[in-house]
């Protein structure tokens, strides 16, 4: 039943995307490493209004070194009840605003986690913490209740 009513449902738009990344906060960050090896790991994060990814880390961890070398990023966010899957490709900056720094925490630290989990940077105990930005190039949509045959990806360049 619901596969039949989301195959008469309208073609998704950059707003439909963006509504699914505010239903979550978890997400796989895709950075690449100084000597150019994909490395991945999981995140939280917020959503502003403007619709910019926000999320926190320590100063010495592995993706804060990777953005240092090569702001070039991927996030994928995943809704398996759904069948629904966002990528995201853009550029990755440190925050030093401290006003935005403070509201990024703030948006973090509210968030529900997943299985009352708290957010992965909490149990990092090395290092200072610090807020990315991470501002979207290109969004990819993908409903996998759709059959192949129809379009089931949506690419929105941002």
């Amino acid at each position: 039943m619901v596969w039949c009513a989301r195959l008469i449902s309208v073609k998704p738009t950059r707003a439909t995307a963006y509504k699914f990344l505010r239903r979550h906060s978890r997400a796989v960050l895709a950075t690449v490493t100084k000597d150019n090896t994909p490395s991945s790991t999981p995140v939280t994060y917020t959503l502003s209004p403007e619709k910019t990814i926000y999320f926190a880390t320590r100063d010495q961890t592995t993706k804060y070194f990777d953005i240092l070398n090569n702001e070039n990023v991927a996030l994928t966010f995943i809704d398996s009840r759904e069948s629904i899957a966002v990528n995201l490709v853009g550029t990755a900056q440190i925050v030093n605003d401290s006003v935005l720094r403070k509201n990024a925490f703030r948006a973090i630290g509210q968030l529900d986690p997943v299985g009352g989990d708290p957010p992965p940077v909490i149990k990092h105990k090395r290092g200072d913490l610090v807020v990315i930005e991470v501002t979207p190039k290109r969004i990819q949509y993908a409903d996998f209740t759709r059959p192949f045959s129809e379009t089931s990806k949506h690419i929105f360049d941002l």
